[in-house]
C-alpha cells in the first residue's frame, strides 16, 4: 500500500513504519500520576521500558490492571 509521495516516489507502510522507528503493532500507554493526571504519552510499551529503565513484566502487569500502581504512577493502554 503507497501511502504518501517522498523524493518523487512513493513508499509503502513497511518502510514508513521503518522510518519512523514505530512499529504498526505497537499500542500506545499513558503514564499518568496519583491522580490520573497524564504525565507522559509513550508510542509502545518498549519505548517507556527503554527510556525509563522499567520491568518489562511488572509494566505489562500495570497495564494489565493487576498492579495499582508501578514505580508510583498508574500506567494504562491509550
Amino acid at each position: 500500500m503507497c501511502l504518501k509521495l517522498v523524493c518523487g516516489g512513493y513508499i509503502n507502510l513497511k518502510e514508513r513504519t521503518k522510518q519512523e522507528g514505530v512499529s504498526k503493532r505497537c499500542k500506545p500507554i499513558l503514564q499518568l500520576d496519583v491522580n490520573e493526571r497524564l504525565i507522559k504519552r509513550w508510542n509502545s510499551q518498549k519505548e517507556a521500558i527503554e527510556k525509563l529503565h522499567l520491568n518489562k513484566s511488572c509494566l505489562g502487569l500495570a497495564l494489565k490492571g493487576e498492579y495499582k500502581q508501578y514505580k508510583g504512577f498508574i500506567w494504562k493502554y491509550e
